[in-house]
């Protein structure tokens, strides 16, 4: 009988590549190399663009002097100078115009007989003693809307149809601070429920119908009279 030799062994499969972790890692890195350059142009190129599209126009002087500031964020129109200016800012989130000159019609309240307007903040004891002009003052919580010399002002504040109206003046008497008190809680009360605070020396009375529905009147004894400021806020929700 004739002899086959033995059959070849079987062919082992190939062993598949190995896989270059360095190679993902450097393809991550250049990922994020582009992308982070890819922000930083656009970056600048939206600073550029908004650069390059802003206008500033000046003109007139002392009391009639007027910057407005065009932008692709918005317009800002500044009339006057110092503490005096009035401001008007336009822009996609809302529209904010500020006037530091009271205007009494506005406050919805009637101004005690006899008392005059104080003129300066410098004049006020509502700024004095460590205390800050808002404090005791609920509907002025956390707002300081008219910075500078100013004894009052008027602010409009607006988001699409809602209009919320801020106005706020400061006064002065001889008569005392309980006469003033009792003449405003008597005047509020017509209104609604009112509400009687003390902070301190500020002693103030108040109806809130809502909160784009106030009127406060805070009362406060000065080295040259009662100090009192008469705060009204309204509004339209827009709804």
């Amino acid at each position: 009988m004739a002899t086959y030799p033995p059959p070849p062994p079987p062919t082992q499969p190939p062993l598949p590549p190995r896989t270059n972790n360095n190679n993902a890692v450097l393809a991550v890195v250049t990922g994020v190399v582009i992308l982070a350059c890819l922000f930083v142009g656009f970056g600048i190129y939206v600073v550029r663009t908004v650069v390059m599209n802003t206008h500033i126009d000046e003109t007139g002087a002392g009391d009639q002097h007027n910057v407005e500031i065009h932008s692709p964020l918005g317009d800002l129109k500044v009339h006057g100078k110092g503490d005096q200016a009035k401001v008007d800012i336009h822009s996609p989130f809302g529209d904010v115009k500020v006037n530091p000159t009271p205007d009494i019609a506005d406050l919805g309240m009637e101004v005690y007989p006899g008392a005059e307007l104080v003129q300066s903040r410098a004049d006020s004891p509502f700024d004095r003693w460590g205390q800050s002009r808002e404090e005791g003052i609920d509907a002025l919580d956390g707002v300081d809307f008219n910075p500078g010399n100013s004894p009052g002002a008027q602010v409009q504040l607006r988001h699409g149809d809602a209009v919320l109206d801020v106005d706020m003046a400061e006064f002065r008497t001889s008569a005392t601070p309980e006469q003033v008190l009792e003449y405003y809680g008597n005047q509020l009360g017509r209104y609604g429920a009112l509400e009687r605070r003390n902070h301190g020396r500020t002693n103030s009375v108040e109806v809130k119908l809502s909160n784009s529905n106030v009127r406060t009147a805070a009362v406060k004894p000065g080295s040259d009279g009662t100090h009192f400021i008469l705060v009204r806020v309204h509004g339209d929700s827009g709804n």
